[in-house]
């Protein structure tokens, strides 16, 4: 029994109980319009909707414990601020240095029904104020001065070269080329700053080219250059041909025998291409184009007329066995002889003379005499040398005839012959009497020289 009574006393304390009173005026100075639009009063401990009968307002509904429109907050403090992840100490006036043009506020307020707002626009070098201002749920405003000094970043150049040359680092910078493309080297004074220019590609005349330099914080800072792209010197220093140095004019000429000439042309400026149109040369005049061009398409053209002469290449003398042959253009020489020396050869300077004799066969053997220069010009002769065979026309077999001697051809002595005009007075028995008469004489016999010689018995 007595638990049950400690269960029903606790029942009735944790239930809550509503109070209905449909009856009974509120307090008349207790009266409010909520956000909601709709009207509440209070008793003495506990609210009420709010029904106006006549001049008083009476309450409706059940009875709440709690103010159902309380009034609005009046906090507007600051509770934190941080620029940039950076913590703030908060109080009424803070202070704030960076290089960051852009910075970033965050302002937390103590009361999370408060706002906060800023003037905060952007900043110049130098110091800066900015009002934090938080408005409390009642409207209430606190403002809180910051002042944010920037500082002004170091942006600036250490060095700038242009195709390895040093500019003068100004506010007014220019560099002079004759280069097509070139290559910008700019080194910043800090090692944290970027460089970047908007170079791409260069007309003739002035090219305006803008170097920024940038921090880590976003601040810029931008440098002018002037880039001057002049034409080249588009002219020859020098021009050989066959290592032959030719005079640079408008009227270039040069006379020839080689149809296989070398053009050397070396410009002014070694980036300059040098072209020609030599093809082949013929005879008598040649007009050669010699083009210079840069980079740019601008060009220069030389001419030269090239005069390829034709080279007389002839034999003015020939000998064979120290004998002289007559040059023609069939040449044919007769000899015993097993070997010869052949003697040919030209006037002109500069003809090499050349023959391709081997060694002679009985018959008749074609040599090929060959005169050529040192251009390729050549001509050829060919002479055929005819190698006899000997002929005995007198000989004794008999032993007894000519006490033992033989008698042999002599060639020698039939080259005299042929030469030399011999005498009548004497007939051909007279003249084998006398060989015959004197052993080892010589004899002639049908017109034929021969020497004899004597054989031991």
């Amino acid at each position: 029994m007595r638990k049950y009574l400690i269960f029903v006393f606790l029942l009735v304390i944790l239930i809550p109980i509503n109070y209905n009173a449909t009856s009974g005026a509120l307090a008349s100075g207790s009266i409010k319009t909520c956000p909601n639009g709709k009207l509440y009063g209070k008793h003495t401990n506990h609210w009420h909707k709010a029904v106006k009968r006549g001049n008083r307002y009476y309450a409706s509904g059940s009875a709440l414990k709690k103010d159902p429109c309380p009034p609005k907050s009046d906090n507007n403090d600051l509770k934190s601020l941080t620029i940039d992840g950076n913590e703030i100490m908060v109080y009424y006036d803070m202070k704030y240095e960076t290089y960051n043009k852009n910075i970033k506020i965050k302002a937390v307020p103590s009361d999370s029904k408060a706002k906060v707002s800023t003037d905060y626009k952007g900043l110049t070098v130098g110091k800066n104020n900015i009002n934090i201002t938080v408005t409390a749920q009642n409207g209430e405003k606190e403002v809180y001065k910051l002042v944010v000094t920037l500082l002004e970043s170091n942006l600036s150049l250490k060095s700038l070269k242009v195709n390895d040359d040093d500019v003068e680092i100004s506010s007014n910078m220019s560099y002079e080329t004759t280069n097509k493309d070139i290559n910008i080297t700019a080194i910043p004074s800090e090692n944290d700053v970027k460089v970047s220019n908007n170079y791409k590609s260069l007309v003739e005349g002035d090219n305006k080219i803008t170097i920024t330099l940038t921090d880590s914080y976003g601040n810029k800072k931008d440098y002018l250059l002037n880039v001057i792209l002049k034409k080249k010197d588009i002219s020859l220093n020098s021009l050989t041909i066959d290592n032959n140095e030719i005079g640079l004019s408008n009227d270039m000429s040069y006379e020839t025998y080689n149809k296989n000439i070398v053009i050397k042309a070396i410009p002014n400026d070694e980036s300059i291409k040098v072209s020609n149109n030599l093809k082949e040369l013929v005879l008598g005049n040649n007009e050669i184009l010699i083009t210079l061009l840069d980079e740019l398409g601008n060009k220069k053209e030389y001419k030269i007329n090239i005069i390829l002469k034709e080279r007389n290449i002839s034999l003015d003398y020939l000998k064979i066995n120290n004998e002289i042959v007559e040059i023609n253009d069939n040449i044919t020489y007769e000899t015993y002889s097993d070997d010869i020396i052949i003697d040919a050869g030209t006037n002109e300077e500069g003809i090499k003379v050349t023959n391709d004799y081997r060694e002679l066969s009985i018959g008749s053997n074609i040599i090929t005499i060959t005169l050529s220069d040192d251009y390729g010009n050549k001509k050829d002769y060919t002479l055929n040398v005819i190698k006899l065979e000997k002929e005995y026309d007198v000989k004794e077999e008999n032993e007894n005839d000519l006490n033992n001697d033989e008698i042999v051809p002599n060639v020698e002595e039939e080259k005299k012959e042929k030469n030399e005009t011999k005498s009548n007075d004497e007939d051909d028995t007279s003249i084998v009497s006398k060989i015959v008469g004197g052993l080892g004489g010589i004899a002639a016999v049908g017109g034929a020289s021969y020497a004899v010689i004597k054989r031991k018995k």
